[in-house]
């Protein structure tokens, strides 16, 4: 399966991986009162690690350790 960055979605792709962040902002407490709006551009972010399948849908994200080794952390939420 093919995952994209958040800027590689399409519009209505876009639309589900900010409504998935800001439902689990507000469910676990890190960011309760996020808007739509605000998800959009912490999601658009060029420093986002977030990866999405086409349907934007979170799989995980990407991890950079020491010494340029990069591993990807499949989870299911923010």
């Amino acid at each position: 399966m093919r995952l994209y960055k958040f800027t590689e979605l399409s519009d209505d792709a876009k639309r589900v991986a900010a409504e998935g962040y800001v439902e689990d902002a507000r469910a676990f407490g890190f960011d309760p009162t996020v808007t739509l709006e605000e998800a959009y551009e912490i999601l658009a972010n060029p420093w986002e690690r977030h990866r999405y399948d086409v349907e934007g849908v979170l799989q995980g994200k990407v991890r950079c350790y020491g010494k340029g080794e990069v591993h990807f952390e499949k989870t299911g939420m923010y």
